[in-house]
């Protein structure tokens, strides 16, 4: 005599399994550790990636001291071209007043080159100590290259260490 030993498999619905599911997360009192864990590192990383934007963004603003201070020595090396027969040979720190030192005051020292008769380079280069709190961790150069025989400008800046573009200008 042969018995039908057919086992049945259990049946269980969706709406029990979440209840299940769910009295599991009602019934909890506390997070375990490896979930606190988890949590303070995903805000750790979100930390540090929002600092790092932070700080090149208001790195990025004290560019306004440069080009404000470039804006005004632009029409001195004009004055200087004009007035020494449309060349801008000879032209020196000292003849436009400009201290190429990091100050105190100053996020920037800054710098007038004569490239050729007809081209000025108006330069700042940030500060990486002795300048104004805080000093930057990497040097660059924020200038303007202007032909004055032709009225062209062009901004740039570059990291002194690599020459990478900084700040999204040109290199």
């Amino acid at each position: 005599m042969e018995l039908n030993k057919t086992k049945e498999k259990p049946y269980i619905s969706a709406g029990s399994f979440i209840k299940t599911a769910g009295a599991f997360f009602i019934n909890r009192k506390a997070f375990t550790l490896l979930e606190v864990i988890i949590t303070v590192i995903i805000i750790g990383v979100l930390a540090v990636l929002a600092f790092t934007q932070y700080s090149y963004l208001v790195e990025k603003a004290r560019t306004a001291e440069a080009i404000q201070a470039i804006s005004a020595l632009r029409p001195l090396a004009i004055k200087y071209y004009l007035d020494h027969n449309n060349s801008v040979t000879g032209l020196t720190n000292a003849g436009l007043g400009v201290d190429n030192t990091c100050t105190a005051g100053s996020f920037y020292k800054y710098s007038v080159d004569a490239i050729n008769t007809t081209t000025v380079y108006l330069n700042a280069t940030r500060c990486t100590s002795d300048g104004k709190a805080p000093n930057a961790s990497r040097e660059y150069q924020y200038y303007l290259i202007t032909i004055l025989s032709s009225d062209q400008n062009t901004w740039c800046c570059h990291y002194t260490d690599t020459g990478d573009a900084c700040f999204g200008q040109i290199p």
